[in-house]
């Protein structure tokens, strides 16, 4: 069975009930195993927070995250391979963003499949598994 690390723009789509997405994620949860890194969970509450709606958006991350995909702490070994992919990407001309950056380091060091709606970040790490929901 493959690890899935669920990217944020998942996890955004599925909490405001895109039905594609939704129905996507319940067949992979029960069927799967779905993971977010807690770099997803921090940029979902920073999100929220920005909405003016911090409340209400705020307890609807709090129920996804207990009732679906394990969160997973960035560690040792996770950082360093991000490192190396930035140092990979930066020496062919190429960049992501910072929180892709560490989300597909550690999807690389763990040997997991990237779950994304756009994959046109993740697919510039040489070795990384992504597969779209997009």
């Amino acid at each position: 069975m493959t690890t899935k690390l669920l990217d944020t723009n998942v996890c955004i789509e599925v909490l405001r009930g895109r039905p594609g997405m939704v129905s996507r994620f319940s067949s992979e949860l029960a069927e799967g195993d779905l993971r977010i890194s807690t770099i997803t969970v921090f940029e979902l509450v920073y999100g929220a927070a920005r909405s003016g709606r911090d409340g209400g958006e705020t307890a609807k991350i709090a129920r996804f995250v207990e009732g679906g995909p394990a969160p997973v702490a960035l560690d040792q070994t996770d950082a360093e391979s991000a490192g190396r992919v930035r140092a990979d990407l930066t020496s062919r001309g190429l960049v992501i963003s910072a929180y892709d950056l560490l989300i597909a380091g550690q999807a690389l060091a763990r040997g997991w499949t990237v779950v994304t709606a756009n994959i046109g970040e993740f697919e510039r790490v040489q070795g990384l598994n992504v597969e779209s929901w997009g």
